[in-house]
């Protein structure tokens, strides 16, 4: 089903349009009083969080009222249709919350439990990523629209990686670092380092127990630029919880760094 349907153009304007209304809610609260709270599993959550969240659900329920609506922050929203969205309103709440600009909004649409559109908008650096089955991957940079495209690193010791905080919840969180002995390593690993990725900046970008929202958003993106995104086990990203991901830019490069994490999850 992965290569039987192109993305149509109208949901790539509407998920734009979308980003754009997201992007001036999330402002509204960046740098200000945010409102934090915590979830029952610990986790932060903000104003935004839910402002953002709300925004977006009335907007594609106005555009799409046959579509199924899937938030981090609320219950889903109907089960019957093929086509779902499914949104992080705000993807690095923890650095929101303290003012870092490097959070986003993520915008996913699955056609039958599939990924087929993907976006990635950074508010505050006016930055942003979008993918679609059919499409390549485009990154806007302040108003700039230019072709996203990954870079062919020869070897893994030649690689910049980026891991991300979930790794922390491991047993050994070390062990993922000591596993990639790369040329540049970052603790890097929400949805801002896997549009590095797919512009060419990065060669890995590796995280755990990822969520739906956090990562379904991801797979038109880095495969339209032309890398790899699948689990730690080599397989493809399609529906789950708490999935270990793995994103690169070359195939080579991919097998190499399954290689070495099998097992440490």
């Amino acid at each position: 089903m992965y290569e039987m349907i192109a993305c149509d153009r109208r949901y790539l304007a509407a998920a734009a349009s979308f980003a754009d209304a997201a992007r001036e809610v999330a402002l509204k609260y960046f740098r200000r009083d945010p409102g934090i709270a915590r979830k029952p599993d610990a986790s932060l959550v903000t104003e935004a969080d839910l402002a953002v969240e709300t925004h977006l659900r009335e907007m594609i329920s106005a555009s799409f009222p046959a579509h199924d609506i899937i938030g981090e922050e609320f219950e889903a929203l109907g089960t019957a249709s093929s086509f779902q969205w499914v949104i992080d309103p705000i993807d690095g709440t923890s650095r929101f919350a303290a003012g870092h600009p490097q959070f986003a909004v993520l915008i996913s649409l699955l056609f039958e439990g599939t990924p087929i559109l993907g976006l990635v908008d950074a508010p505050a650096t006016d930055e942003r990523w979008i993918g679609a089955r059919g499409h390549p991957t485009m990154f806007v940079d302040r108003g700039e629209a230019r072709l996203a495209r990954v870079r062919k690193c020869p070897s893994l010791s030649e690689a910049t990686v980026f891991l991300g905080g979930g790794m922390m919840r491991l047993n050994d969180p070390m062990a993922v670092w000591n596993a990639l002995p790369a040329q540049n390593r970052l603790m890097e690993g929400e949805a801002y380092g896997y549009g590095l990725l797919a512009s060419g900046y990065a060669d890995i970008v590796t995280d755990c127990g990822m969520k739906i929202w956090d990562y379904l958003p991801l797979v038109p993106i880095i495969e339209g630029a032309g890398g790899i995104i699948t689990d730690w086990s080599g397989r493809g990203l399609l529906r789950g919880q708490n999935v270990n991901v793995i994103a690169t830019g070359s195939r080579e490069l991919h097998r190499a760094a399954v290689a070495r994490l099998e097992g440490l999850a």
